[in-house]
């Protein structure tokens, strides 16, 4: 399974050491070359006669390929040292590749349908779905091999000869073990010789994204700091249009006429204007560090993800609003499904950028946010956490997370902030409710 990520923003660092400049030029250069080289493949595959030819070569398989070069090469060396036995070899092995791509010539009658039960299912669950083969032709088929790509692999099963209007359902099931974003299918039926010399795919239907969520545990809204003012919290920030009075000041060019309080204005002579106190409403920051430096393992990055999505689903589910900042962007998060669809693909950034600039930029693009929660991993140096810390605005309630399963679970505080270290996710529950419940 190769998952991908959700977002193509890169947040880099400025400054790389020589080893990390390396590896993501190098991750660059191979992603540009393997573009390049589709491009250049689509395009001669839309030439008239090439593409047809391109098809026929692509169908030979190593093996036949092999075959045809030993039998070119005993065929040649047959007819240049009159060596019969060589002619004789090279002739038949060139022979056999020959007949091998006239029996996969033509297409298959079959039509194959992919159908999944479920296109979202959580780390651990079973994915079930069911290829249905059927002859739609007026003919008798005989036996075929069908193929299924579910992610970088392959699964195959052998459809029984089918009559006319006859179908063959195969139901299938995908072991989800790690989260992700997996592509399944297309469904393909293959054309070959039983010595394995041709083998020519037809492909049949669309592949379909299956989103792997995390695994999250049952966190209460109240337990990660949310407001409980149905009409928000006031703030220190004045504002000519709120609903929380603070105070009159005279009216200057500019000013809402709606706000004026005519009598105050009738006593005092002059127009004067209400002022309000800004309210905010709850608001959940969530900052993931994604910067491969910072996490020890994938089972503890694994942890931080679901710890991030724990939190946005209890908020999303209590009708707040949530923003889930990333070295990758900003996930899109307006629904619990689409918070969990996001963080399905999210993966480590090498190079990434620290998390003190994360959490500055997370700060600044969602400076409304309410409560903040920095989530990073057990190579982030706890003076470091405190750093990015600092950088959220003061009106926030702040909570830093550091993910470490080789550690005890410990609530400790830096300066005023309370920070948790949490070895499971079952750990970051209790952290959070101990530290904001």
């Amino acid at each position: 399974m190769a998952p991908r990520s959700v977002a193509d923003k890169r947040h880099l660092r400025e400054r790389l050491d020589a080893v990390t400049r390396a590896r993501v030029g190098l991750a660059r250069a191979s992603a540009a070359v393997a573009s390049t080289w589709r491009r250049i493949i689509d395009a001669l595959r839309r030439v008239r006669g090439v593409g047809a030819l391109m098809r026929l070569g692509s169908s030979v398989t190593p093996l036949g390929w092999g075959t045809t070069l030993v039998g070119a090469g005993a065929a040649l060396a047959g007819s240049l040292a009159s060596w019969v036995e060589a002619a004789v070899l090279g002739f038949t092995c060139l022979s056999l590749v020959a007949l091998s791509l006239l029996w996969s010539l033509g297409r298959a009658g079959h039509t194959v349908a992919l159908r999944l039960a479920n296109t979202r299912v959580t780390v651990g669950e079973k994915a079930l779905g069911a290829l249905t083969v059927t002859n739609p032709t007026s003919r008798r088929l005989r036996a075929t091999k069908v193929e299924l790509c579910v992610g970088a692999g392959a699964n195959s099963f052998l459809c029984p000869p089918l009559g006319r209007g006859e179908s063959h359902e195969e139901v299938f099931a995908i072991a989800t073990t790690r989260r992700g974003i997996v592509a399944v299918g297309p469904a393909s039926t293959i054309r070959g010789d039983s010595l394995g010399l041709v083998r020519r795919v037809q492909t049949w239907s669309d592949a379909t994204e299956l989103y792997i969520h995390p695994r999250t545990v049952a966190m209460n809204a109240s337990t990660v700091g949310f407001i409980r003012d149905i009409e928000g919290a006031t703030t220190q920030d004045l504002s000519s249009a709120d609903v929380s009075f603070h105070a009159l000041r005279e009216y200057v060019p500019g000013d809402d006429r709606r706000a004026i309080h005519w009598r105050s204005t009738a006593r005092i002579g002059k127009l004067m204007v209400r002022q309000f106190e800004e309210t905010r409403r709850s608001h959940l920051l969530i900052i993931l560090d994604l910067d491969t430096d910072a996490w020890a393992s994938d089972d503890e990055f694994e942890i931080g993800v679901s710890a991030a999505a724990s939190m946005a689903r209890a908020a999303l589910v209590d009708a707040k609003e949530v923003s889930v900042h990333t070295q990758a962007g900003h996930l899109k998060t307006p629904t619990p499904m689409h918070a969990m669809d996001s963080l399905s693909g999210v993966e480590r950034v090498l190079g990434a950028e620290r998390i003190s600039a994360l959490t500055q930029r997370a700060g600044t693009e969602a400076s409304q946010a309410s409560t903040a929660v920095v989530i990073s991993g057990s190579r982030t140096h706890l003076a470091d956490l405190h750093a990015a810390l600092t950088r959220l605005p003061l009106d926030m309630v702040i909570t830093g997370v550091r993910i470490d399963t080789d550690s005890d679970f410990e609530l400790r505080t830096l300066g005023n902030t309370p920070v948790v270290v949490a070895p499971t996710l079952d750990d970051f529950a209790i952290g959070m409710w101990k530290a904001l419940g």
